[in-house]
């Protein structure tokens, strides 16, 4: 890395989403690839049964200003942060927003998903946690967790 180039920052969180309002999960769909196409941000957006997981990468500044967009959004609740960490390069260059609703089929395949997903989380098991999330997003990246 050259003294001009910044690093990437990557940040995962997991949230509960609002679904008693229809559209909500398309609404933010649309907007976030908008809205991370115009800011530089990549990243996957993983849903399950009203529980998100989430990686957003980028600049810093630009990661953390979306972050803050999502934690000030009605439809977001127990929001968790589970990694926040600089990387080389992007893991999720491909995506402005990759998006995957996650089957039953993979949640039975992967029990690391459902330890990661949901509103059962504390702060004491966040590590372990987040090296999970890691490995699903990745995973899904690499097209080794059936969609729906």
């Amino acid at each position: 890395m050259t003294k001009n180039e910044l690093p990437i920052f990557q940040l995962i969180y997991t949230s509960t989403l609002d679904t008693d309002v229809p559209g909500n999960l398309r609404n933010i769909l649309d907007s976030s690839m908008r809205n991370n196409q115009r800011n530089g941000i990549t990243g996957v957006f993983l849903y399950s049964d009203g529980n998100v997981m989430q990686v957003l990468e980028g600049q810093k500044d630009s990661v953390l200003r979306t972050f803050s967009v999502i934690k000030s959004d009605v439809r977001h609740t127990n929001i968790f942060v589970l990694l926040q960490q600089d990387v080389a390069r992007r893991q999720f260059a491909s995506w402005s927003m990759g998006f995957a609703n996650l089957t039953k089929d993979a949640l039975n395949e992967f029990p690391t998903v459902a330890d990661v997903f949901g509103s059962h989380q504390d702060a004491s098991t966040t590590q372990r946690r987040a090296k999970s999330a890691l490995a699903i997003l990745n995973s899904f990246a690499e097209g080794a967790i059936p969609i729906g």
